[in-house]
């Protein structure tokens, strides 16, 4: 596992120096069957989607930019009535298939697609392992029976199942019985304390952020820290150490080596990153990741230009997002007042942070 790591880094740290956008996030759609309280997508954007034939033709123009890795996301990207042909188109121009979903609406004829045709991994919400906090969370009833039953199908026909948890104030006090119910099964899993603000900008979702006392709690739990983890395979050969230290002065290797396209076709550095590139439906893809405007500002951030952080004393204990800054405190250039917070607590606990570039 973690040499396979190790070469995607690699793999990521090579794009970036290239400018090759290897990694692309493809939110098919923003309708969801579920209505999580955290979600933050906001209501009007539910119902505007790319078509097939402009899906498709995305996907040949990221194919010639030279991209790889693809995540397929929403909402609920199942709902798409042509997503298992949008699935096939992408296996067959070679694409790394990663699909995020809530798994309520896989079965059997999915599962066989995804065995014929070969997809890498599925992302699971699961917000609980405890039936009640779960469907409390998707404000669905029954929900966590129906997630529950696709994962065990996809675990059964050997489909890789990865948990996605993000923690709340409701769900926070069952991540550890969550946690030894995926490694008693085998499962990976990766915790979150990054609730975000939705799209729109609005804040709302940030009244279900953990207490300092819990992202205490939370950040001195090598389970949850992406620190801690990184700490814990570090192993890095000279040749990523140099592709490392050539690209230290870059704050984040979004619209480096990642892109993001949304529902209605915009086109953004990363899905956290909601600085907007250009849409699709106006230029190509390669006008956009070569020659456009707003690709030209992202890539020339560096890490000595921000104001607040340059001086600070926390800053070694601090994976600062320019997308979270932007639309959190509004400024590019700026801190993000949450990512502060970890970086405070971090300290307390003493956890030195090992940057990982993907």
């Amino acid at each position: 596992m973690v040499q396979s790591k190790n070469v995607k880094q690699k793999l990521m740290l090579e794009a970036a120096l290239n400018f090759i956008p290897i990694s692309v996030f493809f939110e098919l759609t923003y309708r969801c069957n579920l209505k999580c309280v955290h979600c933050y997508v906001a209501s009007g954007y539910k119902n505007r989607e790319l078509s097939l034939t402009e899906v498709k033709s995305a996907l040949d123009q990221l194919k010639s930019l030279g991209s790889l890795f693809l995540y397929f996301s929403g909402g609920e990207p199942l709902l798409r009535k042509d997503f298992s042909e949008i699935f096939k188109y992408a296996r067959f121009k070679g694409f790394v298939v990663t699909i995020y979903t809530n798994a309520t609406l896989i079965n059997e004829d999915l599962i066989n697609i995804f065995k014929e045709f070969g997809v890498y991994e599925i992302h699971v919400s699961l917000y609980s392992i405890v039936p009640k906090i779960h469907d409390t969370i998707t404000t669905i009833r029954g929900s966590f029976l129906k997630t529950m039953k696709s994962i065990e199908l996809m675990t059964s026909k050997k489909i890789k199942v990865v948990i996605k948890c993000p923690l709340t104030k409701i769900n926070f006090d069952g991540y550890e019985k969550l946690a030894d119910w995926a490694d008693k099964n085998g499962l990976e899993y990766v915790f979150t304390p990054y609730i975000t603000a939705k799209n729109d900008g609005s804040k709302d979702p940030f009244a279900l952020r953990l207490s300092d006392k819990l992202l205490e709690k939370a950040l001195s739990d090598p389970r949850i820290d992406p620190f801690k983890q990184a700490q814990a395979h570090k192993e890095r050969d000279e040749f990523f150490v140099h592709l490392l230290d050539k690209t230290r002065n870059i704050p984040c290797f979004a619209g480096y080596n990642s892109l993001a396209i949304n529902s209605l076709g915009d086109v953004y550095p990363c899905i956290q990153f909601l600085y907007k590139l250009g849409n699709i439906k106006k230029q190509t893809l390669k006008e956009i990741w070569e020659n456009s405007t707003p690709i030209r500002k992202v890539r020339s951030l560096r890490a000595y230009q921000l104001k607040e952080c340059k001086g600070c004393r926390f800053r070694r204990y601090c994976a600062r997002c320019p997308g979270l800054a932007l639309i959190e405190d509004g400024d590019l250039y700026g801190k993000s007042s949450f990512e502060c917070k970890l970086a405070f607590i971090r300290s307390k606990l003493n956890t030195f942070p090992t940057k990982s570039p993907t």
